[in-house]
């Protein structure tokens, strides 16, 4: 906090003051990132380093840096004078106490050995360093590797070293020919959420989700703010792109017609949880204003869009044009399974079958003269015999949800025993608050299908809401989970739903969005990456929706039963 206070008041002042960089109150650091921003844009960044005998140079080298690209950006832009913008600027601080040597063969095994998010990446070449802090690596999507060569390219003045998959031009033939060497380094970073407020320590640009706030209002908020996000770019806009940066960039393509679908779907879904009449009327909007465009041809599609039509059928002026347009993508599903082989087409993606499957089991709910259970029944079931057992979790939600609406008012569900081993797989590869060091507790309630606890080559992202969402489904079905199981399978969902949370974009991470009202409530592709992911959002919007109908449903009160003497 010193550090911080230092760097404020020589920005507050913008100039770094020769004796104040002098004090020797201020932290030992090796090296320091200073980043200024103007109302969430990015001004200037400033880096410093030091050696072991001059302690406090790597902050002021950092701040008079930064300071200086800001006074050179204010006067291009003629944004206002120094004294007029100083006092609005808020300060990103990022300190590094010290630059451990990286001995690595290539630059993918970076990737492995870096703990992104955590730690950034440096590459020197005799007194000149050229670093990546982990701020600047997470707004930039950059992964470690990529970091690395460009580094080594820099120093270098050599474009073609930055090409990494070269084994010409890996670490060790780096070393060798232009003498750079590459190094991580931990930092503790600090951020103002606003000019006038204390900073907040972070990791990895937010701060951690007390479990304690997953409560059903804690959801009903995060729900609120996740569909508010969906109804504000994809359900607003044709354009909206299927990824947000948050950093300096926004050049996506826009999202596919499947992805917007599906964001009405889960839109729709979150408005059934309560009185949500502004949610379910954009869902039900796009819905209309997609039944005018020719109907898509391709199958995945023809699914989602399917499924966004059915949820909010029954908000539709036109239920006619509505049953119209899913009979008319109907066909174009089924046309994916191979009836008398009892299996899907070769052709149609592994990813893509459970989204099929739910949107025919949902047509067969919502209109079944138009497609009846037992055309839907052997997709789900062909799911289920071509998939082994430790893969199904990849066809989550949908192939569940499926399962669900076939079994629609039946005692039992076929499936039961390989839902519940999928669930038990689930378990066992979520990560624990108790099993986490202190800079990893806020990944607990993500899942890692791979070896290691919160390595740097095994660490939850957005995918862990694929599963999540189902598995929120089971607490309340006593069908797929017993009463004697349900206060563990519901604590299993909690920690889902806080991992969701800490993925959503909201609080001091909005200091780094050059509009914050804009990416609030969008969710992270992972805790190391900034970039907001309409897919990402859509899944902890569905696990949200369902984490807290099942809450609501083992809350109802038990039906009274009488007996006679």
């Amino acid at each position: 906090m010193d550090a911080f206070r230092a760097v404020d008041g020589w920005v507050r002042q913008l100039e770094v003051v020769s004796d104040a960089a002098k004090n020797p109150a201020l932290p030992r650091v090796r090296a320091a990132s200073v980043s200024l921003r103007l109302a969430g844009v990015l001004l200037s960044r400033g880096q410093g380093f030091a050696d072991d005998a001059d302690t406090t140079s790597a902050l002021s080298l950092a701040a008079a840096s930064a300071i200086s690209a800001a006074k050179s950006r204010l006067t291009e832009t003629n944004a206002g004078s120094g004294a007029e913008v100083a006092p609005r600027l808020t300060i990103s601080l990022e300190l590094a106490d010290a630059l451990v040597p990286l001995n690595i063969a290539t630059y993918a095994a970076a990737d492995t050995s870096v703990r992104v998010g955590v730690e950034g990446v440096a590459a020197r070449k005799g007194d000149q360093i050229a670093a990546l802090f982990p701020e600047e690596m997470m707004l930039n999507a950059d992964a470690p590797s990529d970091a690395l060569a460009r580094l080594a390219a820099r120093l270098a003045d050599d474009p073609t070293l930055a090409i990494k998959i070269d084994p010409r031009t890996q670490p060790p033939q780096i070393t060798k020919s232009h003498g750079i060497s590459f190094y991580r380094f931990r930092v503790t970073h600090l951020a103002q959420p606003s000019a006038e407020r204390p900073p907040t320590f972070l990791q990895r640009l937010s701060v951690e989700v007390p479990s304690g706030d997953i409560t059903a209002p804690g959801l009903r908020s995060l729900g609120d703010r996740l569909a508010a996000w969906l109804r504000r770019e994809p359900l607003a806009r044709d354009t909206s792109p299927g990824l947000f940066f948050v950093g300096q960039s926004r050049d996506a393509e826009p999202a596919a017609l499947p992805s917007r679908a599906l964001a009405a779907y889960a839109v729709a879904r979150w408005a059934s949880t309560a009185t949500e009449t502004d949610a379910l009327a954009a869902a039900a909007k796009w819905s209309a204003q997609a039944m005018k465009a020719d109907p898509p041809r391709d199958p995945f599609a023809a699914a989602a869009l399917s499924l966004a039509l059915c949820e909010t059928a029954a908000s539709s002026n036109d239920l006619v044009g509505v049953r119209e347009r899913v009979a008319l993508l109907v066909p174009r599903m089924l046309d994916t399974f191979d009836a008398d082989a009892r299996a899907f087409r070769a052709g149609t993606p592994l990813a893509q079958r459970g989204v099929i499957a739910m949107a025919l089991a949902r047509v067969s709910t919502a209109f079944p003269d138009v497609v009846n259970n037992s055309r839907v029944e052997p997709l789900v079931r062909s799911i289920y015999r071509d998939t082994p057992a430790a893969e199904l979790v990849t066809h989550m939600p949908w192939l569940g949800w499926a399962e669900l609406e076939l079994a629609r008012g039946k005692q039992g569900v076929p499936s039961t025993q390989a839902l519940r081993a999928m669930r038990d797989a689930v378990r066992e590869h979520t990560l624990r608050a108790e099993d986490l060091d202190e800079t990893d507790v806020p990944l607990a309630g993500g899942i890692v299908f791979t070896s290691g606890v919160a390595g740097a080559a095994a660490l939850p992202t957005a995918q862990s809401l694929r599963a999540a969402a189902f598995i929120a489904t089971m607490v309340a079905d006593p069908r797929l989970t017993s009463a004697d199981e349900r206060p563990l399978a519901l604590a299993l969902s909690l920690s889902h739903a806080r991992f969701a949370a800490q993925l959503t974009w909201d609080g001091p991470s909005l200091v780094f969005s050059r509009d914050a009202d804009r990416d609030r409530g969008g969710v992270r592709l992972s805790p190391w990456d900034a970039r907001l992911s309409l897919d990402a959002t859509t899944m902890a919007l569905l696990n949200t929706t369902e984490t807290i109908g099942s809450i609501g449903r083992l809350s109802e009160p038990k039906p009274q039963t009488s007996h006679s003497k």
